[in-house]
This record gives structure tokens, sequence and C-alpha cells, in this order.
């Protein structure tokens, strides 16, 4: 936050930081490996114990994957975290 001062009043404005847009080919990356292992992404989200909708957004890469998020879905595919940035296939 930082003061702006109009009029010789204090006025708090909050400032917000740009955050770059997540990357989506490591969700499509997760859904390629939980395709070719014939899972469903319901079932993996039950088993990683999130909501579908944001193994969805995961997936869709509408949002940001911390560290221990990839490391809960490697284990969950069987797959080292560095196969998770492996180039995607690319979906028509």
């Amino acid at each position: 936050m930082r003061a702006c001062f109009n009029n010789c009043s204090v006025q708090l404005v909050r400032t917000r930081k740009k955050r770059k847009r997540p990357d989506p080919s490591i969700g499509a990356r997760i859904a390629d490996l939980r395709s070719a292992r014939h899972v469903e992404r319901d079932d993996l989200a039950k088993q990683l114990r999130f909501h579908p909708l944001k193994m969805w957004r995961l997936e869709a890469g509408k949002t940001h994957l911390t560290a221990d998020t990839l490391r809960k879905i490697a284990a969950a595919l069987d797959v080292a975290i560095e196969e998770l940035f492996e180039a995607a296939k690319v979906r028509p």
C-alpha cells in the first residue's frame, strides 16, 4: 500500500502487482499424462483431495501451480516432476 496525499488528507491506495499468467503447457502435460494412464480427472482430483474444479483449472492453465501441488500430482501419476515440464502434445 502507498499513501496518497490530496488536499491535506491522507488516503491509502492499495497497489496490485501484476502476476504472470500461468503456463498452460504444464496443465496440458498433466492432462496428457493422466489420459495416457486412463485416469479420469475427477478420480485424480479425489485421490489428490482437490476439488474437481481445481483440477480442471490446473489442466486448463487457469491457475498457478505450487511446488507442493506439482509434487503431489507427480506422485499420483507416478512420474518424476521433471516430466511435468516436458513439452505437451499439441491439441487440435
